[in-house]
């Protein structure tokens, strides 16, 4: 299920009102109920309203500090870098064979993506052959994460280099190769 803030921002103006609600009505409503006599003083001097609105305020810091956090953990400049490079070089009629869209996107060039997770090497120059990809993207972050057996191709010096040709490589934040297809001409 993909839950973004963008989906839930419809119903937080109702939501906030029923918090509202509650503030108000929660104390009002602890005095009414017959409560034996030490307990009904111990509510009294709790401040409902106030515990309530600061447990609300370290919510929404906590909430933004992580989704700041987690906001910028997540960008990858180097992606960027990659699709501008490849874009540079390559036909605007080339296919890119990725896990994520990122870097075909930053080059303006078709995307294919990798599906199997468990994709080996052969079965990945297979699936070169069958989408007709010209570029392959290869990248730390993602790649090698969800797809263990790609990660000898981080590396240039790679069994496979007689069939892929390194044309752009970005070293950091996160290691991005991408390679040029080399198809048998027969």
């Amino acid at each position: 299920i993909l839950v973004q803030p963008r989906y839930v921002l419809p119903v937080t103006p109702l939501v906030t009102m029923f918090v509202a609600t509650a503030i108000v009505a929660i104390p009002d409503r602890l005095h009414v109920v017959d409560l034996p006599g030490f307990l009904a003083r111990l509510i009294e001097r709790i401040p409902f309203r106030s515990l309530v609105v600061g447990a609300l305020v370290l919510f929404m810091v906590g909430f933004t500090v992580w989704d700041t956090v987690f906001f910028y953990s997540e960008i990858a400049p180097e992606y960027v870098a990659a699709g501008q490079q490849l874009g540079q070089i390559a036909p605007k009629d080339a296919i890119v064979l990725a896990r994520l869209q990122h870097v075909p996107y930053y080059a303006g060039l078709t995307f294919s993506g990798i599906g199997k997770a468990d994709m080996t090497l052969p079965e990945l120059m297979d699936l070169l052959d069958k989408t007709g990809a010209t570029y392959l993207v290869i990248d730390e972050r993602f790649s090698t994460k969800y797809y263990p057996s790609m990660a000898p191709l981080l590396d240039p010096d790679n069994p496979y280099k007689d069939k892929l040709r390194a044309v752009v490589t970005v070293d950091s934040p996160a290691k991005v190769v991408v390679y040029q297809y080399l198809r048998d001409q027969g």
